[in-house]
């Protein structure tokens, strides 16, 4: 009671909060979000128009299937726009966005397709129709319809440059990325070939301190080498004189005298000098 009352929570606040809270949802950017209510309302007029010319009698479909291609081209626009968004976006959100992308694509190109086969049957319906009820003869249909072959034609190599157009885009945008990652490692390398030069100059400088100090070294062991010489010397000849070593032998072969023997002989009343 005491721990609920210093907690100043209701039990149900409480327990709400003691409760895990669910994983966030992946969220894009608004940018994105604008393009594809774009994308998705361009759909929607493509296929009220492609609805509109299947049940047009007249040659008013003609009209609508080209605002249909027109809006086509739009929604096109703002698919790339999309795909450009989704690219500047975490890698997480990128790759839920892929499939995604790819669904849009397929439908929009399948649009494409369904808008070029309800434009090539109407202008058919137009050539081939007549509205006054005039028959017309076998050569004037045989015309017709290689002029409809003709444009079916043209309609199908103007889309066929249009996607090597958005081929030719998405290649420019790939270069330019790439371009841009070569610039970037060429940077690096610029700036890892300077490291270099400044390791190899530091390189040399402690070359040149580590022979000094190796030189260094060598003379100071070969002056103690010689000063341990001289007390090994000094030691040995001050061991000889603490065990009775004489210090000066006698010149005939006598036994050794020491100096202050001598001295005291010299100075006694009737010694020889």
């Amino acid at each position: 009671q005491a721990s609920r009352l210093g907690s100043g929570r209701p039990p149900g606040l409480a327990a709400a909060a003691a409760a895990p809270r669910p994983p966030m949802a992946v969220t894009v950017s608004e940018l994105f979000q604008e393009y594809e209510s774009d994308f998705k309302r361009l759909q929607d007029e493509i296929d009220a128009a492609l609805r509109t010319s299947a049940e047009s009698l007249n040659g008013s479909a003609v009209g609508v299937l080209d605002k249909a291609s027109k809006q086509a081209s739009q929604a096109d626009q703002a698919l790339r726009q999309m795909d450009m968004e989704a690219k500047t976006l975490p890698a997480g959100e990128r790759s839920s966005l892929e499939p995604v992308l790819r669904r849009y694509r397929a439908d929009l190109v399948a649009r494409k397709a369904k808008i070029a086969d309800a434009k090539e049957a109407a202008e058919r319906n137009k050539l081939l129709a007549s509205g006054s009820g005039v028959v017309i003869g076998k050569r004037s249909l045989e015309e017709r319809e290689r002029m409809l072959q003709t444009n079916a034609s043209m309609q199908k190599a103007a889309y066929e440059l249009e996607q090597a157009r958005n081929v030719a885009l998405e290649t420019e945008q790939v270069a330019c990325e790439v371009g841009s990652d070569l610039r970037a490692q060429r940077e690096t390398i610029i700036r890892s070939r300077a490291n270099m030069r400044d390791i190899g100059s530091n390189y040399g400088y402690a070359k040149h301190v580590l022979e000094s100090m190796q030189r260094r070294a060598d003379a100071n062991r070969l002056l103690t080498k010689a000063i341990a010489c001289f007390m090994l010397v000094v030691l040995a000849l001050a061991g000889y004189l603490m065990i009775g070593g004489p210090l000066f032998s006698s010149p005939k072969g006598g036994a050794p005298v020491a100096p202050s023997a001598g001295l005291d002989a010299a100075a006694a009343p009737g010694g020889t000098r």
